[in-house]
Formats: structure tokens, sequence, C-alpha cells
């Protein structure tokens, strides 16, 4: 699969697996200027921000590993940046991270789930 239709392929199914978990899904590919937040949900009252990261192999590293503190700290942006231009809802809010592990043919090997996985200036 080719980069952008993993990715996509990888949002899609970490929209069921959350979906499955009983988070409401708020809206995809939400686009700002300080990038793009894959998944925004509600966990019951808590606002979800969540990052997708799907890969096929390890050559490159692992799904977490590709969340590096530059990619952490633009999610934090973007995900301040929707909280002000969504200011009528809950301020209990996290961002989660969604690790897809992929065969190259679309079937999942293994997916994680991280909550609360960004804070500060820490990732995974």
């Amino acid at each position: 699969m080719r980069s952008h239709k993993l990715g996509k392929w990888g949002e899609d199914v970490a929209t069921r697996y959350l979906r499955s978990k009983g988070l409401e899904i708020l809206e995809r590919n939400w686009c700002c200027d300080e990038g793009e937040i894959d998944i925004v949900a509600l966990d019951n009252e808590t606002l979800v921000i969540v990052e997708v990261r799907t890969r096929t192999s390890d050559v490159y590293g692992t799904p977490e590993e590709s969340l590096t503190r530059d990619k952490c700290r633009h999610i934090q942006q973007a995900a301040l940046s929707y909280l002000q231009t969504h200011d009528h809802l809950e301020p209990s809010w996290r961002i989660d991270v969604v690790a897809i592990y992929a065969h190259r043919y679309g079937s999942v090997d293994r997916i994680a789930h991280y909550e609360n996985a960004i804070e500060g200036e820490r990732g995974l």
C-alpha cells in the first residue's frame, strides 16, 4: 500500500476500533495552520484528540517510534487550536495515539491504543 493510502486505511481501522470501545467520533482529518488532527472523539465527557500511526513493517521503526518530539509538538498545537475554535466543548481533554501494525495486504496484525499518550514535552 502506498503511504497516503495506508494512512487513510489506518485511520478507518482506528475509527472502527475507537467506536467499538464506545468513543463517539466527532471529526476526522481536521486541519488548521498547525497541522492536522486525524480523529476527534468523545470518551464520555472527555474530548479525545487521536493521532493514528500505521506501519506495515518496522524497517523504519515501529508506529510508536515514528512519533517524534516535533510531531508531538505539532499535535499539541493543533489540539490547542481545535479547543480555541470549539470553545463550547467540555474543558476535559487528552491526546491519544493509536498504533496499527498491518500486513501489506490490508489486514491488521495488532492495534495498540495509548490513552493520554502526549503530555507536555514527552510522548510515548
